[in-house]
């Protein structure tokens, strides 16, 4: 059975960030990612997710939350394991947790070191969380960065169940450690192509571990426009997702996806290096977003139909995708999530539309023609590049 999430946009009000969780789990949605940002690279606010997930916890029933994804550097690891499993407490056993080895926009400006030994710090930083949370034995760790003596947690997971770990795994070493002690992989968006080459050293090193990289989570996110009626250009939906092409197109990734032509010099850079609070990194950060080709994008924004995104997505699951997280990237995105839901999860999930999401679909033709759109469309999705 293939699962469904999607992102809570963290540029929306918290209020309608709230509202639109109720929503998507109204629709089938299984669950739900929140960007665990201190800033970004545009004008959106950083919003603390945890608290955001809090409340959304309290009002939802079965949709589950996760942050995606935490880094190692901003909260030590018994702070961060009590904080989860008060969360998998409150939403009755929902929560999952995301790591990755962080990005300048959270740290740099704050003076939070973490350039050296990544990798070292998200391994030392998951053992000490699975420590505590996985076992009543008090916890003394040695490590490069992390120290316990005889440490416990008195709060543990909902019914001390064992909280899912994904891992944010884009370069080799951080692939092996998923494949050594991940429940899932949650990486950015990525051609097809590269979804499956940048399993094979997971599934390595699961195997060395005794593990079985079958049993591993493979999450593929995916930028969906759906177009029932091919009512936009291609250079429409690709407008909206240029102002962030960086945060998706890693240079490294050019020549692997067939495109031979590379960006200026001082263009190599990565999503992890920006700072939001240097002008030049900025200057950069948006320069490159001009500089990507159309032809790039084309591997990376799925634009058309319910038939086309169908095929799109079983082209992932048959690569070994189990979950799809779907980036609504449409210029009608009210319009796009009832399709998908209807028209799309159902194909996959083998059961009809929710009644939610049929009673949505019925009712659209009406909003649309009588211009209420609108009112909906902001709690849906980005707003307009």
């Amino acid at each position: 059975m293939i699962t469904f999430g999607t992102f809570i946009p963290p540029m929306l009000a918290i209020d309608d960030q709230i509202q639109l969780a109720q929503v998507l789990e109204a629709f089938g949605f299984d669950r739900l990612w929140f960007p665990d940002h201190v800033l970004f690279p545009d004008a959106t606010p950083g919003i603390d997710c945890w608290t955001v997930m809090a409340a959304i916890a309290a009002r939802t029933k079965r949709i589950e939350l996760c942050p995606g994804v935490s880094d190692p550097h901003r909260i030590h690891p018994a702070l961060y394991a009590q904080r989860l499993a008060t969360l998998d407490q409150l939403s009755r056993g929902r929560m999952l947790w995301g790591v990755g080895s962080g990005e300048a926009m959270n740290l740099d400006p704050f003076g939070i070191p973490w350039k050296d030994l990544r990798v070292r710090r998200v391994k030392e930083f998951v053992e000490v969380v699975r420590g505590l949370l996985d076992s009543d034995e008090p916890l003394t760790y040695e490590g490069t960065f992390y120290h316990t003596d005889r440490a416990k947690l008195t709060v543990k997971p909902h019914r001390k169940r064992k909280i899912p770990l994904h891992l944010a795994a884009l370069g080799p070493m951080m692939q092996r450690l998923a494949g050594r002690v991940a429940d899932g992989w949650y990486p950015i968006p990525l051609p097809v192509k590269l979804f499956v080459e940048d399993f094979v050293p997971m599934a390595a090193a699961a195997r060395e571990a005794g593990r079985d990289p079958e049993k591993i989570e493979r999450c593929a996110s995916l930028m969906i426009a759906l177009d029932p009626d091919r009512a936009h250009t291609r250079q429409e939906v690709v407008k909206r997702v240029r102002p962030l092409t960086l945060t998706f197109v890693m240079v490294p990734a050019l020549e692997r996806i067939g495109f031979d032509a590379k960006p200026p010099a001082h263009l190599d850079v990565g999503y992890i290096e920006v700072n939001p609070c240097d002008e030049d990194s900025m200057a950069r950060f948006k320069e490159f977003s001009r500089w990507v080709p159309d032809e790039v994008l084309d591997h990376y924004v799925h634009h058309g139909d319910a038939r086309l995104i169908r095929k799109v997505i079983g082209e992932y699951v048959d690569a070994g995708a189990t979950h799809v997280n779907l980036i609504n990237v449409s210029p009608e995105p009210v319009g796009a999530f009832i399709g998908m839901v209807n028209d799309v999860l159902p194909h996959f999930k083998k059961r009809p539309p929710t009644v939610a999401a049929r009673v949505a679909g019925s009712a659209l033709p009406f909003v649309k023609r009588l211009g209420l759109i609108k009112y909906f469309a902001p709690k849906m999705n980005m707003p307009e590049s």
